[in-house]
């Protein structure tokens, strides 16, 4: 998901005044080993878990 998002914010002004194009490069890389290996450069593994939840409401609108 993140890697994914990527391309969408690293240009952003508020990224580019913010972070370096190292760190943004490096945190591309981080985030694609991750996403293929489930390692960082850290040496941790590290896995993504994901789950999905839903609530739903409903305003009942009969009126007793």
């Amino acid at each position: 998901m993140f890697l994914l998002n990527l391309p969408s914010w690293k240009d952003n002004e508020f990224i580019q005044k913010n972070y370096s194009n190292i760190e943004i490069s490096e945190m591309e890389g981080e985030l694609l080993k991750l996403s293929k290996t489930g390692e960082s450069n850290n040496n941790h593994n590290l896995f993504i878990e994901w789950d999905l939840r839903q609530v739903a409401l409903v305003k009942n609108l009969d009126i007793y």
